[in-house]
């Protein structure tokens, strides 16, 4: 190769060989883009995947790992002993009282989004079990250990978890609310 070659590089508008140090084509007068190298890429990739994961969570939702591992280490009877029925009102008005709570519902699933986040509802104040529950709306996160009891739409089901706060959702008509976010531990079908 002669050293002319060394020296140019091609311009990447109009093709012509250009001094290799050029910012603009004398020819076109485009200004030349420096490359980006493989290793820049790979670390904007990787910065942007670390920010999804600290902005999008780790499947916790509103409690930390340690929380919830915690539960997890408390015998499975004892635990479902020690969750309370708290009221939707009292979990909507002051969430951060009941934050970290272990608590028990008794719902009816009506949406699986994916296989671990659930939309249920509890009992409603006219509602048989006979024609399903349609009363307040939970967010339900699985961090269930043995998954292999699969929840599916209608199921009717006894859980119990740790109260993570609110979470905000869009409705299906566009609506923005906030519902109680649960994240769950154990289940009792009651189908």
């Amino acid at each position: 190769m002669d050293e002319s070659k060394k020296e140019t590089k091609v311009c990447k508008y109009c093709q012509s060989e250009i001094p290799k140090k050029a910012k603009i084509c004398p020819n076109c007068r485009k200004k030349q883009k420096k490359a980006t190298g493989c290793l820049t890429t790979i670390l904007i990739v990787f910065v942007i995947l670390v920010l999804f994961i600290f902005i999008f969570g780790s499947g916790n939702n509103g409690v930390d790992k340690e929380t919830i591992q915690t539960a997890k280490d408390i015998p499975v009877d004892t635990f479902k002993s020690q969750c309370q029925t708290i009221s939707y009102s009292d979990l909507m008005r002051t969430p951060d009282n009941f934050k970290g709570n272990y608590i028990k519902l008794e719902v009816q699933v009506s949406q699986v989004l994916g296989d671990t986040n659930y939309v249920v509802y509890t009992k409603g104040k006219d509602d048989s079990k006979e024609y399903g529950y349609y009363g307040d709306q939970y967010s339900i996160y699985d961090n269930r250990e043995d998954k292999s009891t699969k929840l599916i739409e209608d199921d009717f089901v006894t859980m119990y978890g740790i109260y993570g706060g609110t979470e905000n959702i869009t409705t299906i008509t566009g609506e923005s609310k906030d519902i109680p976010l649960m994240n769950l531990l154990y289940i009792e079908l009651n189908n």
